[in-house]
């Protein structure tokens, strides 16, 4: 298949101050995630909420990157689309707005009508939950202006930085998600002290995971100005690092859902089951629509449809439906 042309190179009007803001906010949020792994940091109900201020972080690396926060969308739509594929641009577009809108405001109509009594014990699992929809929308919304923060990678497609962070952002919180959920699942069941502490390790590390997994895979990914077979055997191992840091994330999720559906009764155990395989095979595909395009086997938008209806499976389609099982 003959691969697209490269990408114009996109124009240098990032502000340095963003840039070096962007680069502490990453480096803080890592020495969090390594004190957290060493068991200095207990994570607590009250975290949830924290979900807020971590998502409004994208927005500096919107300034970092270039983005205007408030892009013309329609004529970033209708920009490289002719009279044949226009309608077809506008409902890729629609897809992942409207699905994502309707998710979000789901949420927020049932949270609204929570206040209306008492306070459920598991009210505070919606923060992160609503967190994932508001910035995977406005991702979304604004997502038709990537052409002009386009860069070139390996394999000569383009390539999105906003993307990897959008989807550490969101991921993270849906880790912190699950965490929540298998943490009040065992509190009922009172399980010994000794088993949150082994729980607090897994979230860590499948945080940690996580940031690995699109911090080396954007590197990875990317021409870097660096030239020669170093730099090939740089981005090689850059890769492979992002795909070590995914099974480490998924591996440690598939074990903390484990540690739920070992002590509640047989009739839940199977929908915990059920939600472990799904999550292996849905996660699995990212790195398959990656391949893909990689090998060129995939156009540029089959690879951007394949990674919208990915993103709505895992992270919020399956988690929305699970966390209705629960009592929040």
């Amino acid at each position: 298949m003959r691969r697209p042309p490269p990408p114009v190179p996109p124009p240098d009007d990032a502000h340095p101050v963003f840039i070096a803001v962007a680069a502490v906010w990453a480096a803080v949020y890592l020495m969090l995630l390594i004190r957290l792994a060493r068991g200095q940091i207990i994570v607590r109900p009250v975290f949830a909420y924290y979900a807020w201020p971590w998502t409004l972080g994208v927005f500096i690396f919107l300034k970092a990157f270039g983005y205007q926060l408030f892009p013309d969308i329609l004529r970033a739509v209708t920009k490289n689309a002719n009279n044949d594929d226009l309608m077809v641009q506008i409902l890729i577009f629609l897809m992942p707005v409207t699905g994502f809108a309707l998710l979000l405001f789901g949420e927020l109509s049932s949270l609204f009508f929570s206040l209306s009594g008492p306070r459920a014990p598991f009210s505070f699992l919606r923060q992160p939950m609503m967190a994932i929809h508001a910035i995977s929308f406005y991702f979304y919304l604004i997502e038709p202006s990537r052409e002009l923060r386009a860069v070139t990678d390996i394999f000569g497609r383009p390539l999105y930085p906003l993307r990897y962070v959008m989807w550490n952002t969101s991921v993270s919180c849906m880790v912190l998600s699950i965490f929540y959920v298998v943490q009040g699942t065992l509190r009922q069941f009172n399980t010994p002290e000794a088993t949150h502490v082994s729980l607090h390790a897994e979230l860590s590390h499948a945080l940690i995971g996580s940031f690995i997994t699109f911090t080396a895979g954007g590197l990875g990914s990317a021409r870097l100005p660096m030239g020669g077979e170093s730099v090939k055997l740089l981005n090689a191992l850059l890769l492979l690092l992002s795909f070590s840091g995914f099974y480490v994330m998924l591996s440690n999720v598939t074990c903390m859902l484990g540690r739920a559906q070992r002590i509640v009764p047989t009739l839940i155990r199977h929908q915990f089951q059920v939600l472990r395989t799904l999550i292996v095979l849905i996660w699995h595909s990212f790195p398959v629509v990656w391949l893909l395009a990689a090998a060129g086997a995939i156009s540029i938008e089959q690879e951007h449809v394949g990674y919208v209806c990915s993103d709505l499976l895992a992270k919020h389609l399956l988690l929305f439906m699970y966390a209705q099982k629960v009592n929040i």
